[in-house]
């Protein structure tokens, strides 16, 4: 699991606080998933988990792409364009849910 932030925002919305990464790492624990947490400061996204693919251990990169209007379904952001375009290996994209 990789949350970067280029760190050149006061506030990144986007970066995981402490609650939510322990959540995270909770949820991962209880379904029995092997996981390493990584939040690299100063980075590109993109880069960082395209970095991270060149692993003989990784299989999938699993990336979350935003909802958009109508318009912006044609397009998707850089980031996940850049990933699905450049990634050596299958690249799975999820969109956002409604939580019950």
């Amino acid at each position: 699991v990789i949350n970067s932030t280029k760190g050149d925002a006061y506030v990144d919305s986007s970066f995981a606080g402490a609650a939510e990464v322990g959540d995270v790492e909770d949820r991962l624990k209880r379904c029995g998933v092997p996981f390493e947490l990584a939040q690299p400061v100063g980075v590109d996204a993109a880069d960082e988990l395209l970095t991270a693919m060149e692993r003989p251990d990784a299989d999938l990169l699993v990336i979350g792409i935003r909802n958009r209007n109508p318009v912006g379904k044609l397009l998707l952001g850089s980031t996940s364009q850049r990933l699905l375009l450049e990634c050596p290996k299958p690249v799975l994209a999820i969109k956002p849910f409604d939580r019950v």
